[in-house]
Formats: structure tokens, sequence, C-alpha cells
């Protein structure tokens, strides 16, 4: 059995949650829903208790394997202060989310050491139907217990700085990540392989947000950097470059910076272990996971 649960935003249309439902049945699924899944607090899928609750009833039911999450939107890091992360350690289960979901994967592994998985979500890729390179690679990724693994469809990335590296796969939406900065629930970046991306944003935000990576010593840390898509950046008037602002904030750390990864707000998306040891190798232009995904 899975969980279905809705921890930062309700989607615009509630349709989108039974047919992104169905989608997961139609693969084999039993599906709980959470009751925070069509509930409505204005921007948020119900009170903060309502979620926080909702999460820990799905680590609570010893029949879910996987919880997914129906959106992002906003709302996810109002929750986790409420967690249980002691019990959460001790009953692990799969989880799968992006974009505001970003909160709740850093919290969950810098408390209690949980990898979660970035990739789609039920009133998103679900429910308008996932391209085939989308499901293949979140189904392979959920399923398999390789000890060892490339991740699929990186063949077209760039390379703005090369090298080799080997950390812990951490990040997600740049903006979210931005934003636990200074809270208990970030984890440690020393070594890390971040990954970013980020939807509507202008470049001066994604330059202020950068900045603030900088600044505050997480970018120094970081052993090797992986960027997903940037998309629906407004036409601003006096605009700069974002490539070449990418180059003056990553550039200087002298790690291995590769681009265009398939993942971020985009159909055609991979899923990203978070929390899992990863390699890099520009050479052979591959990302490899050093570890199992699902124990």
């Amino acid at each position: 059995m899975v969980g279905v649960i809705s921890p930062s935003s309700p989607p615009r249309d509630a349709k989108r949650i039974m047919r992104g439902v169905s989608a997961l049945i139609a693969e084999g699924y039993r599906v709980r829903l959470g009751w925070s899944v069509g509930a409505h607090d204005g921007y948020l899928a119900g009170s903060d208790t309502l979620r926080a609750t909702d999460i820990m009833a799905m680590f609570e039911d010893t029949r879910i394997r996987a919880i997914f999450c129906t959106r992002g939107g906003y709302g996810a890091a109002r929750l986790l202060g409420k967690l249980d992360y002691d019990f959460i350690r001790a009953h692990p289960r799969i989880l799968v989310g992006f974009s505001d979901i970003t909160a709740l994967s850093l919290a969950l592994y810098a408390k209690a050491g949980l990898p979660t998985f970035a990739g789609p979500m039920i009133a998103a890729e679900f429910a308008v139907g996932m391209e085939k390179t989308t499901a293949d690679a979140l189904w392979d990724m959920l399923h398999s217990r390789r000890k060892r693994r490339i991740l699929p469809h990186c063949g077209a990335m760039g390379i703005l700085r090369e090298g080799k590296s080997e950390g812990v796969l951490l990040g997600g939406n740049l903006a979210v990540l931005c934003s636990l900065i200074g809270t208990p629930w970030l984890p440690d970046f020393r070594n890390a392989t971040l990954f970013l991306e980020d939807v509507g944003e202008s470049v001066y935000r994604l330059d202020r947000m950068l900045l603030q990576l900088r600044d505050s010593g997480l970018l120094g840390r970081v052993s090797g950097v992986l960027l997903g898509s940037f998309t629906g950046i407004p036409d601003d008037e006096f605009n700069r470059e974002f490539l070449q602002v990418l180059k003056e904030y990553l550039l200087p750390l002298d790690v291995p910076v590769l681009t265009d990864i398939p993942f971020g707000h985009i159909p055609e998306k991979i899923t990203l272990p978070f929390g899992c040891r990863v390699a890099l190798d520009t050479t052979r232009k591959e990302i490899a996971v050093l570890e199992p995904t699902v124990r």
C-alpha cells in the first residue's frame, strides 16, 4: 500500500488528485489518501496540524511502503517543527516529491537520516500522464535494489567545470533551500553534491539566492554541483544572462559543475535519490549512484 499526502498547497483543480491517484492504482498499488488531500486553507492544504498529523500517520501505518505528495506550492516548511524525527528514523518509508517538498526532504535527512526521492507528484505529472522517460526513471529508482547505478537520460548534460567528485546528493529547489539557511532543518553540506532547480524566478532573484548560498558558506562546502532546469525566467528589462551569473558563483568553487540535468519543473525528468552518495565524472559524462536507493 502507498500513501498520498498534501504537505504544501492544494491543487488548483481537485480533479487532478483523482486522475493522479487513478494512475497510481493502474500501476497496481492500493492507495490510502491522507486527510490533507482535498483540504483547503487558502494557499495551504489544510492547517499545519492537519498536514503534520497526516505525515506522521503515514509513517505510523505499517501497511504503507511509500508516500507520494500531491504537489508543491508552499507550506511544507511550516511543518518541520511538528514532526517526530526519532519515530521516522525508526520507521523509514519511501517519500516522493520535489519543489516545495524540498523543505521536507532536507529536514528528514538532517534530523532522521532518511533518504527521499525528488520525483514526480500525484496532482502534477501523474495527473496529466507521465512521459515514458519520467515513469521509467521513477519506477526503476523505487523498485531496484542495485548497489550501483548510472542515472539515466543525462548524456546531453553540459559541463561548466570538469572534474570528478563524490558526495551525498543534497539540495532541491533553490528558493526553498535558501529559506532554510540558519534554521535547524538544514543538513550538513560538507562534501555534498549540490543539486538545484527552480521555476518562475527572475535572474536577479536567482542571483540573490546564489549569493546567499555563497555568503552563508554553503557553496564553499560542496564537492560538486548538478544543475537541473530553471524554467519560466521572466524576460525582465535590464536582465543579465543567467549562465553568466552561474559562472560567477560556481566556477570559483573549483569543483565539477554539470548543467542541463533532466530534472525540475519539466515534463520529462529523472528521479533523484536525495541523501544517497553519488559520483560525478565529467570525462565520461556520467552520474553514478554508489549505494542502494531502496533498502
